[in-house]
């Protein structure tokens, strides 16, 4: 599987998936979860605008970009398809979280990956980054390997045009506050991952979380926001496949 947007339509097939990276993601983030869906089924793994790209061309996209190709891609699986399940990663969660506002009764299923309620930045961040964009990613330290796995954007150093993000960064804290608000208005079934040694995400996130009655929360004990241990994997492989099977 590639960082590339992956479409597969099958003719006459009741259930869609659709997958949802987060910010600076890429859909290669789905790859544990991605041969789980029945065949047949119809995906789509999307590429956000701006992503898989360069530096500016994610400058130069927006939340709203974003939105409206969430809710495009959304509303064109629901016209062939009875059934949709939502499936988001990061910043993922808070558009897909938002289809579910919007659409209660067309959202089969919400499955939510580090749901970032609460963002946040740590010096494991800032230093996974570091070495991302300057090529010094160790092969043997499998947190940094799945940071880097994670990118999905075209690696540049040249720093000074990063603060061009810094749009970006502030419509996800918005997206985040905007979400945390309206978190009750949640109808359709939906269960909530959330790492227990986020980097990106704080705790405070997965207690906000575990206040909504209709969102089963899973707590992944020894994960971080990109790399997930085979254990942790297991956990959320098997609710998978759990909500697969009810829409077979």
């Amino acid at each position: 599987m590639t960082k590339n947007e992956y479409i597969r339509k099958v003719d006459n097939a009741k259930t869609a998936v659709l997958f949802i990276h987060g910010i600076l993601g890429t859909p290669y983030h789905f790859r544990d979860l991605l041969p789980l869906v029945p065949e047949s089924f119809s995906v789509h793994n999307l590429v956000l605008d701006g992503h898989g790209k360069d530096i500016e061309a994610f400058a130069q996209t927006s939340m709203k970009k974003w939105e409206a190709q969430a809710e495009k891609c959304f509303c064109d699986l629901t016209e062939n398809h009875k059934n949709v399940i939502l499936v988001g990663h990061s910043m993922g969660t808070l558009l897909s979280i938002d289809l579910a506002i919007k659409h209660p009764n067309r959202v089969s299923q919400l499955y939510l990956l580090n749901v970032p309620l609460t963002p946040r930045t740590t010096y494991n961040a800032a230093m996974h980054s570091y070495r991302v964009i300057f090529d010094k990613v160790r092969e043997d330290k499998a947190h940094e390997v799945a940071a880097r796995d994670a990118y999905g954007i075209e690696v540049d150093r040249r720093l000074w045009l990063y603060p061009k993000w810094l749009p970006r960064f502030i419509e996800l804290f918005v997206k985040a506050d905007d979400t945390r608000k309206k978190l009750s208005l949640i109808t359709p079934p939906a269960v909530a991952f959330q790492s227990r040694h986020d980097e990106l995400v704080s705790n405070q996130s997965e207690k906000i979380l575990r206040k909504h009655p209709n969102i089963n929360v899973i707590a992944l004990e020894h994960s971080t926001h990109y790399f997930y241990t085979e254990d942790d994997k297991d956990i959320f492989k098997g609710e998978f496949l759990k909500i697969c099977e009810k829409f077979i």
